[in-house]
Parts: structure tokens; C-alpha cells; sequence
């Protein structure tokens, strides 16, 4: 006769309700992760980190010696900067992300991951970055500490420098076209003998480039229904008025034929480089 709790099928220590550990959830968060950090960024960093180390090296491939620096700062500048930056942007814009049908299913406005854990997950990144950057040199930790920084001045209150016109597009240009040289520089030489203008042409060359973002477009984001718009031209163009240099009403990704991308891009071009 079987005593009651001793059943040959189930265990009496075992509860029948117990749930299964969710062998997925390690996987999902990385995925998530991957999510926030946007690999697809990832190449407009690499090729300005790219440029400084061409000027440094005067090499198209890296030495033995330069490989392990030139590796860990690629890991810096794309995995960990980004995620940094990019964690600290989505915790603060999460408002508006709810109202924008392009950003549903992210980590956050899905629900899968709240604001207090994508802030520490920025701060991780961040912390990370530094720390593996000090490996490299002082100049290189300088540059990502200036890059961060910058990032979370571009996304937190009250300097929010995204939600100044010009400004945004400027914060941009300064991280990518002047601090991704002097990243590439610095992995594999003294900050000694940088060519500084360099940094002002890239400055140059990328700033127009930050012309298009998306933006809510008065009630119509109520809607789900949002449109590029240019900072240049305040304020935003119209249906019925492209204007600034927003000139194609067809085309959605109007300011990238700006005049502005014209005149800078011929600047940096008549002047010429010694380098």
C-alpha cells in the first residue's frame, strides 16, 4: 500500500506546479542587447577609426605589433560606445518611441527590458569602455571618455543636444568626423604629431550628412505617422512647402542633397590635404 506523498510517478518533494527554467532567456537577452547597440551603425564609426590609423600607420594592414590595439579599440569605438550611447538615448526617448509605429517590438517599448535595466546597461558599456581603453594608452581613454560624454549629452536632460536644432547634427559630427581619427591615431601612435586638421575636415564632411532625422510632425504623431525632417530648415517643411533644403517632397531622405552636403563637401575638396 503506497503512503499518501509517495507516489511512484511524482516525487512528494517535487511540487507539481513548479515552472521550467527558461533556457531562452539568456539568448533573448543578448539579442536584445545586439538590438540596442544597432550593428548596422557600426560601419559609419569604423571607417573615420579606419582613416586614423591609415594616417598613422601610412599602411593599409596592421603590423603584428599594431594588430592587438588596433583590435581593441575597434571593440571600444563599435560594440561598446555605441551600446553605451545608444542604451542612454532609448531610456530618455522611450515617450516618444511608444508614439513611432518604426521603433515597436525595440527591448524597451516592448516591454522585454525596462528603463532602470537599459540604464545600467549603459553605464556597464560605458564603464567597460573606459577600462579597456586605458589598455591602449591615456590619449586613446581621453578620446572614448570625450565620445561618451558627448553621447550622453546629445540624449540626457537638460542638455538633450538632440532636441536643439543644430546642435544635434554638430554633436554628430564631432564624435564621428573628429574623434574617429584621432581613435585610429592614437591605437597605434602617440597623440604626438596628429594632423589636427584632419578632424576639422571630417567635422566638415560629416555634418551635413546628420541633416535627415525623423521627427513627430504635430498631431499626426498621435497617429503613428512621422516624416523626416531637416534641422536646417525651421521649421519643419510642410506638405504643401518643401522648403530650406528639403526640396523633393517624394524622396524621404530629402536633406541628404542639401546644398549645405554641396558647399562642405567642395570646401574640403579645393583645399586639398597634406595628408
Amino acid at each position: 500500500m503506497t503512503q499518501l506523498g509517495q507516489d511512484d510517478d511524482v516525487p512528494s518533494r517535487v511540487p507539481l506546479d513548479r515552472p521550467r527554467p527558461d533556457r531562452s532567456a539568456p539568448a533573448r537577452f543578448l539579442l536584445d542587447l545586439c538590438a540596442i547597440a544597432r550593428p548596422w551603425f557600426w560601419p559609419v564609426s569604423l571607417l573615420p577609426y579606419y582613416v586614423g590609423f591609415l594616417l598613422a600607420s601610412h599602411r593599409l594592414l596592421p603590423t603584428a605589433a599594431q594588430l592587438p590595439h588596433l583590435l581593441t579599440g575597434a571593440i571600444v569605438v563599435e560594440p561598446l560606445v555605441w551600446l553605451a550611447v545608444l542604451a542612454i538615448n532609448d531610456a530618455h526617448d522611450l515617450p516618444g518611441d511608444l508614439l513611432n509605429p518604426r521603433k515597436a517590438g525595440t527591448p524597451l517599448t516592448s516591454g522585454r527590458l525596462s528603463v532602470r535595466q537599459v540604464r545600467r546597461i549603459a553605464l556597464a558599456a560605458a564603464g567597460t569602455a573606459l577600462l579597456v581603453s586605458l589598455s591602449i594608452g591615456a590619449a586613446f581613454a581621453a578620446g572614448a571618455l570625450l565620445a561618451l560624454t558627448l553621447g550622453w549629452l546629445y540624449s540626457a536632460p537638460p542638455v538633450r543636444l538632440k532636441s536643439r536644432p543644430g546642435a544635434d547634427v554638430t554633436a554628430n559630427a564631432l564624435a564621428l568626423g573628429a574623434l574617429g581619427p584621432l581613435a585610429g591615431w592614437t591605437a597605434v601612435h602617440l597623440l604626438a604629431g596628429f594632423p589636427w586638421p584632419i578632424s576639422l575636415q571630417g567635422v566638415l564632411v560629416r555634418w551635413p550628412c546628420g541633416s535627415v532625422r525623423a521627427s513627430p510632425t504635430g498631431s499626426g504623431s498621435r497617429r503613428g505617422r512621422w516624416r523626416p525632417a531637416c534641422p536646417l530648415c525651421s521649421p519643419p517643411p510642410g506638405p504643401s512647402s518643401p522648403g530650406g533644403c528639403c526640396r523633393s517632397r517624394r524622396s524621404p531622405y530629402r536633406g541628404w542633397s542639401s546644398p549645405t552636403t554641396c558647399c562642405c563637401a567642395g570646401t574640403v575638396q579645393s583645399r586639398g590635404s597634406p595628408w
